[in-house]
């Protein structure tokens, strides 16, 4: 009867070892028929479809789209996410690149600058290098000349090189003396010469009258070109009401030189002080005669900019 009872568990353990063994053996003929989806993305067709037939799976195109980041016949998504175990023998679709769209380039010969900025970029080509000369055939800001040349069919996202004219060379002076002249008669003389005021100081010189020039830089006999700044001081008593008022606007950070109106507001009416073309990201000094409490409205390429008061 013993002998019995133990054959009895030799058998159910044998059993269970068995049972156990088949589970087991069942599960690594399984696990062997499912595999680890790998991350296709950025990988040519050509080779991903080497990759998955090697798993046991094949690729199916489920869309051919335009793309500026991937070339052409790489893959730009796939429809399972890389990670996910799959059965073997399993389809896996993909979206593959055709390249970027291309688009055929305008002669930008001839146009303004700041159009043509607008034109690559609405076409979707970027801006690639700005050289900028001198000449006498080419107003200021125009574009001269463009590479690659107009006509080509060309990928979007292309660099587009430009050569833009800065105007004629400009003129070279001889400094003059401003010192002992009133400041408007300075200001008429350097706005004749195409210069600009630049900082305006204050100083006390006896004997001098008040709102003369005392000191200039550049220094007379100086060479200067147009469109250079000329810092002055002016003979000021401190305390005494003065003649002239000056403040500051700062023209904002542009590409190119704006042109600045400066208006003086009486009532609705706006009375044109001055308009002129500044270089950008330039502090432009805001000059007038009289009282203060006058309220001024600036203009920068005939579109509002801003309303202070002085």
């Amino acid at each position: 009867m013993k002998r019995l009872a133990k054959l009895f568990v030799y058998l159910l353990v044998a059993a269970l070892v068995f049972a156990g063994a088949f589970v087991i053996t069942v599960k690594l003929v399984f696990r062997k028929q499912e595999i680890t989806t790998p991350n296709l993305v950025g990988v040519s067709f050509f080779m991903a479809q080497k990759q998955i037939q090697a798993l046991g799976c094949s690729l199916h195109i489920a869309d051919i789209l335009y793309s500026k980041e991937y070339a052409k016949g790489v893959i730009i998504a796939q429809r399972i996410a890389p990670g996910r175990l799959l059965p073997v023998g399993r389809l896996i679709a993909v979206d593959v690149s055709k390249g970027p769209q291309e688009t055929t380039l305008t002669d930008f010969t001839g146009m303004p600058f700041d159009q043509v900025a607008k034109n690559l970029k609405i076409k979707g080509f970027t801006l690639g290098r700005l050289i900028k000369v001198h000449s006498r055939l080419f107003n200021e800001n125009t574009v001269m000349a463009q590479y690659p040349p107009a006509g080509l069919r060309l990928d979007q996202n292309r660099p587009v090189n430009l050569l833009v004219s800065n105007g004629r060379r400009p003129r070279k002076y001889n400094m003059p003396d401003l010192v002992g002249m009133d400041f408007a008669e300075a200001q008429n003389i350097l706005d004749s010469m195409n210069l600009y005021i630049g900082d305006i100081r204050y100083k006390w010189v006896k004997g001098f009258p008040e709102d003369i020039v005392v000191n200039q830089h550049p220094k007379a006999g100086t060479s200067i070109a147009e469109r250079e700044y000329v810092d002055i001081s002016l003979n000021r008593q401190p305390g005494k009401r003065m003649k002239y008022y000056f403040n500051y606007i700062h023209v904002p950070m542009a590409v190119l030189p704006v042109e600045v109106s400066l208006y003086r507001r009486r009532g609705d009416v706006l009375i044109l002080e001055w308009r002129r073309d500044y270089p950008p990201n330039r502090r432009i000094p805001i000059i007038f005669a009289g009282h203060a409490k006058t309220r001024y409205v600036v203009h920068i390429n005939n579109h509002f900019y801003k309303e202070v008061e002085f």
